[in-house]
């Protein structure tokens, strides 16, 4: 049971991840005016369709940050595996 919900947050965080990444890019290649706000559309909507699943730590360098500053409140950022978001 523990294997296949560990899936499903690797599914979910790759999703997210992904979604986020291919806007930033897409954004930079048309040189779009309004590159902030999709961005951060998208990650809204990533975070609000995967959190619950997840824990949307979409951006591994704010959620270590957070994590070392003890502000999650979650407490189930993986911070032994940390070396991977570095």
């Amino acid at each position: 049971m523990a294997v296949k919900y560990q899936f499903r947050k690797l599914g979910a965080e790759f999703i997210g991840t992904f979604t986020l990444v291919f806007t930033a890019c897409n954004d930079n290649m048309a040189k779009s005016q309004m590159a902030s706000l999709s961005v951060a559309a998208s990650l809204m909507v990533m975070i609000y369709a995967l959190g619950s699943v997840s824990g949307g730590h979409f951006n591994p360098a704010v959620s270590l940050g957070l994590a070392l500053a003890e502000c999650s409140g979650r407490g189930d950022f993986p911070i032994g595996q940390s070396a991977v978001y570095a």
